[in-house]
């Protein structure tokens, strides 16, 4: 059951799709607010605390990935889902560039959307696009000097990193210290906890899947790794994937190349 303090806003203009998913989330235990036009979209974008929004594609007034560009413009950090009857392969690219979750197809699978309500709030704190800008959290101690000289070197070279510690010990703060300093900071920058996602999306969410790879996939999806094309993706908590799961991520890893379905 999720926690009540979780707000999930529907933007469509249909007012029988916005009453249908709110009542399919309201009952798993979400608060909801609907809209279908941007006076009231950007109301409630002042007074609540929205965690993630579901955006029809096609408005009257505005289409859904122009009026995703207003949220983020004003503010807004967390995920968003795109929702359409008739998206093109341009339309979800564009989707996707601009960090959207997902993107369903109507009508809706209820179990899919609530499966994707899940995810996406499950992650939202543990994925980030923004790059950070780097701050000194190393001292002046003689084994961080050493690791900060180490973490530069392996930032300036192609090599995949892998780093251990404790939890609360800085790994997070250490591989943004490191995309910071590297050749590709200026480009995506993404960390993903793999403990977040169910055994049964977790590769496709790394790797993604091509429209009809399996029932619902109604339309392509980028996963991580190629999301982060060009940048860095950082994979915590890589030990709470299974077994079958590590070995597939070694192998991409080994041969830098993945097949998505």
């Amino acid at each position: 059951m999720p926690e009540l303090q979780q707000h999930i806003l529907i933007v469509d203009d249909e007012p029988n799709i916005r009453t249908s998913l709110s009542v399919v989330l309201e009952t798993a235990g979400y608060k909801t607010y609907a809209c279908g036009d941007i006076t009231r979209f950007f109301q409630i974008m002042d007074r609540y605390p929205i965690d993630l929004i579901f955006f029809d594609i096609q408005l009257e007034e505005i289409d859904g990935l122009r009026l995703a560009q207003r949220a983020r413009n004003n503010g807004y950090e967390g995920l968003f889902v795109f929702i359409s009857g008739h998206a093109d392969l341009e339309q979800s690219a564009q989707a996707i560039k601009m960090g959207a979750f997902d993107f369903l197809q109507k009508p809706v699978d209820h179990q899919r959307l609530l499966i994707t309500a899940q995810t996406a709030l499950a992650t939202q704190k543990n994925i980030s696009h923004i790059p950070t800008r780097g701050f000194d959290l190393f001292s002046q101690s003689h084994c961080l000097q050493v690791l900060k000289s180490k973490a530069l070197r392996a930032a300036q070279s192609d090599a995949n990193v892998f780093i251990s510690g404790e939890s609360g010990t800085g790994k997070e703060s250490l591989a943004d210290y490191m995309h910071h300093h590297s050749a590709r900071s200026e480009k995506p920058w993404l960390k993903v906890n793999c403990s977040a996602f169910p055994e049964t999306l977790i590769e496709s969410e790394l790797f993604g899947y091509h429209k009809g790879a399996f029932t619902g996939a109604h339309a392509d999806k980028i996963g991580y790794f190629e999301q982060a094309d060009g940048g860095m993706l950082f994979l915590d908590e890589i030990a709470d994937l299974s077994l079958v799961a590590q070995a597939k991520l070694l192998r991409v890893l080994e041969s830098e190349r993945f097949k998505n379905w």
